[in-house]
């Protein structure tokens, strides 16, 4: 018989075992959890990514549709030929039906185009196209989770979709993958996991019921610390100074290397928790930072005008001025990256000379590519005029850029060139006319074929772990085909890679060279401007442009000085012009509030950045017009005269 301190040892050993087992176990199920979240969050940012693509194609034919290059029903059958023809891993498709649930384009089953599917369910009674619709008109996009049959697989799978509408032509575009292999994967995962714990328990029990037998003298005060830990580790508490036993057979011992097991799952649950939100993270931060970033710019730029004007040419100040004003153009340069690696720019279509644009970027680009990468750069002496967002092309060439620069680890030579070319009829992809290229060489160790068949797939890299993300160059192809163009590649093992994109060739001047013209095209006549802004540096330079321009111009510190000022006299304001972001109340609901009460009353906002304030909440960016910071005078005058002489607010919503 054992005596009474011999059987408490006993008993604390057994519950001991039963809480090693019980934390396991706990483990374990974590980790499966864990898992499936992680997979089925990278299904769900795959497809959130492609549909981006897909409707920043939308975006550009709709821009070229309002402009008059297309007319509305062309621009609409471009966009749905350009969207049948997407294309990903593969098999990888997407769709567009109307918020009627009817289908307005499916690439493999044409059958179903027209047909109203909003009665169409699954096997759990849910209906998918009526979620999509309800998703769309409640947010504006989102995830939708129902089951399908899968081609190849008789009976249906579990299926996540990304819908988003574009609230102009009515339409919802969305894609979907497939979750039967994270399901499959979960199953194996949680079958191995319980193997373990089996073994694990059959090997507790041999070890406790000998212990229980023995209880040996030497064991000393080992139980005790061995309960100890027992009872910390079951309250949560990892953080236990642990001496490893010289006797690798102690309880001791194995309870050491549980709980440094233990610590070690945390620890890569935490990681992977923040390996998931990194890309969401940055991308806030990047566009909260360039948001306060473009305030102080807009100070800076004004007083270089004001500067400017008060000193004249010949004054022995007006090169440094001149410097000054050069570096606060770079620096918004600069923000303008920031946002658009957020996904937070102003997306502007302009005329423009890819010319110019390669000069701009080629500066920062030799400190990028480093001393032992020779850059070339090989100009068309014609201008290289193209319809596209300015910002998305310097992001194109930087990552075109930086991708050679790392095929090249010891050094070489990257050249960027423009021409023209002349694309007869029957291409396979672009349509006949002038376009112009732009070409991107390097020296580097080339690619294969199975690795070209891959390339532009989202998180296709390969680079080693922690050097790229496998969403540079398909990020470069959605811009590319969000302005009408093609990109294509060569390349072979040893002889280096060519990128050539191909863009539409536009007829005229670029925007750029337009801009002094633009901004003189209009005398201003005395309107009445009420201006909101919560920053009041900002505040204050806007109103001494717009006072010196001629306007009368008053001022409201925020939305509610704005509304008691609109309220005491509603019809003496001819525009509304509002910072998008500010405490309390967003600009376009501010606007809202005030045309309701004066439909003749125009609207122009300020803005940094595009967040959910403008595109989340009912009023879409080609309803409304935006002067983008950091604004020079010339800028502000522009986007005010045009404003003035656009259509009031009210009307264009109605319209």
């Amino acid at each position: 018989m054992l005596g009474t301190k011999n059987a408490t040892t006993a008993k604390k050993l057994v519950l001991l075992v039963l809480v090693s087992l019980l934390s396991l176990a706990a483990v374990m199920v974590t980790s499966t959890v864990s898992l499936r979240r992680s997979l089925d969050g990278e299904k769900m940012l795959q497809s959130r990514s492609l549909v981006d693509v897909a409707y920043g194609v939308i975006e550009h034919y709709h821009a070229l549709a309002k402009r008059g290059v297309l007319r509305d029903e062309d621009a609409r059958a471009a966009a749905i030929a350009a969207i049948r023809e997407l294309r990903y891993e593969g098999q990888g498709y997407f769709w567009i039906s109307d918020l009627r649930s009817k289908m307005v384009m499916h690439p493999f089953r044409p059958d179903l185009e027209g047909t109203d599917l909003s009665n169409e369910r699954d096997p759990t009674g849910t209906r998918p196209f009526a979620e999509f619709s309800a998703t769309v008109r409640q947010r504006g996009e989102g995830y939708v989770e129902y089951l399908w049959p899968r081609p190849g697989v008789g009976e249906p799978v579990r299926k996540i979709s990304y819908v988003r509408g574009f609230e102009p032509w009515g339409w919802i575009v969305g894609s979907g993958v497939f979750l039967d292999d994270v399901d499959a994967l979960f199953r194996a995962q949680a079958a191995r996991f319980l193997a373990i714990l089996a073994a694990i328990a059959c090997l507790f029990g041999v070890v406790a019921w000998r212990i229980a037998r023995s209880i040996l003298a030497p064991l000393g005060a080992e139980p005790a610390v061995v309960a100890d830990i027992a009872n910390r580790v079951a309250d949560g508490d990892l953080d236990i100074p642990l001496e490893t036993a010289s006797d690798g057979s102690s309880v001791l011992h194995a309870m050491t290397r549980m709980v440094r097991r233990l610590k070690r799952d945390v620890q890569m649950a935490e990681e992977e928790l923040a390996r998931a939100s990194r890309l969401d993270g940055i991308g806030r931060l990047a566009g909260g930072i360039a948001h306060d970033f473009n305030n102080l710019l807009v100070v800076v730029l004004a007083c270089v005008n004001t500067l400017r004007e008060a000193l004249g040419p010949d004054h022995p100040m007006h090169q440094e001025v001149a410097e000054i004003d050069e570096a606060a153009h770079r620096a918004a340069a600069l923000t303008r990256q920031l946002l658009a690696f957020g996904r937070r720019d102003v997306i502007q279509p302009v005329t423009l000379d890819l010319n110019g644009i390669v000069s701009e970027a080629s500066r920062m680009l030799r400190r990028i590519v480093g001393e032992d990468v020779t850059l070339a750069i090989c100009i068309t002496t014609e201008p290289a005029v193209v319809v596209a967002d300015a910002a998305r092309l310097q992001q194109v060439i930087l990552n075109l850029v930086v991708n050679a620069r790392d095929a090249m680890p010891r050094g070489g030579t990257v050249t960027i060139e423009t021409h023209f070319a002349r694309i007869d009829a029957g291409h396979a992809v672009l349509p006949p006319g002038d376009h112009v290229v732009l070409a991107i060489r390097d020296s580097g160790c080339g690619m294969s074929a199975e690795v070209r068949q891959h390339l532009f797939e989202p998180f296709f890299t390969t680079k080693r772990e922690g050097r790229g993300t496998g969403l540079g160059l398909a990020t470069v192809f959605g811009i590319v085909k969000q302005a009408g163009g093609h990109i294509e590649v060569e390349s072979a093992p040893g002889e280096g890679s060519c990128f050539r994109v191909y863009l539409p060739r536009a007829q005229g001047r670029s925007t750029a060279e337009g801009d002094d013209a633009t901004a003189a095209s209009r005398a201003p006549g005395g309107e009445s401007i009420l201006l909101v802004e919560d920053e009041p540096s900002v505040l204050k330079r806007a109103a001494v442009i717009l006072e010196r321009a001629g306007y009368h111009v008053v001022t409201a510190n925020g939305p509610e000085q704005a509304i008691l000022l609109h309220a005491r006299c509603p019809g003496a304001f001819d525009l509304l012009l509002t910072d998008v972001i500010m405490p309390g109340m967003s600009g376009p609901q501010l606007a809202d509030r005030l045309v309701a009460k004066t439909p003749g009353l125009r609207v122009l906002f300020m803005s940094g950045y595009t967040d959910e304030y403008v595109s989340r909440d009912g009023t879409l960016l080609d309803r409304i017009r935006i002067v983008e910071k950091p604004f020079d005078s010339g800028r502000l005058l522009a986007a005010v005269g045009e404003a003035l002489d656009a259509t009031p607010a009210a009307a264009a919503r109605s319209a």
